[in-house]
């Protein structure tokens, strides 16, 4: 499912706009508290740069390690 969800928005990220952040607390929260979720992130941002050229921001780290640990929980 995640997947799907992955491939669903790829059309959405060539024209995505960055938004600044100023403060990246709730980034180090989450990747404190879900180191795991956070390692597979960090591979689909490596894929997605390589693949499609997209610098992948903090926030969309967020969001993307938050999801990816409900999916562990979920399995588990």
């Amino acid at each position: 499912m995640f997947l799907r969800q992955v491939k669903s928005s790829a059309p959405l990220l060539d024209d995505a706009a960055t938004l600044p952040s100023s403060d990246d607390s709730l980034f180090q929260m989450i990747i404190k508290r879900f180191p795991e979720s956070y390692e597979t992130t960090l591979k689909i941002v490596a894929f997605l740069s390589k693949t499609r050229g997209y610098q992948v921001s903090k926030d969309e780290q967020t969001y993307i390690t938050i999801h990816l640990a409900r999916i562990v929980q979920k399995n588990v």
